[in-house]
């Protein structure tokens, strides 16, 4: 069965693609269990930016971060600190990072 096209999205890299109804119910599922994860956060807000020249994914907890330690927990994952306080955390070729990270060095 052929799929439906529904509209026309943008994509990370700013490349037109078409969405149909199946991918936009994807994309809003996803969306759901992001801010389920997310709200188990226990920040307040979040902010995230994505350089995809760099693969790096920016997650912020306030604006600005103004960190005085950073901590690599792993090899791609640096948690940017204020005091005892998490305030950002870096992941590095995040398109390819598969999660599953254990908290070893936090």
């Amino acid at each position: 069965m052929r799929e439906r096209i529904v509209d026309v999205a943008h994509s990370v890299h700013g490349v037109s693609v078409r969405l149909t109804h199946e991918r936009r119910c994807h994309i809003v599922d996803m969306c759901s269990a992001l801010a389920r994860d997310m709200l188990a956060l226990p920040v307040r807000n979040v902010w995230m930016d994505y350089d995809d020249e760099a693969d790096v994914l920016y997650i912020s907890f306030r604006k600005p971060q103004r960190a005085t330690k950073t901590v690599e927990v792993d090899e791609d994952i640096l948690v940017r600190q204020d005091g005892r306080t998490v305030v950002g955390v870096t992941i590095m070729n995040a398109s390819t990072h598969r999660g599953g990270f254990r908290a070893r060095a936090c």
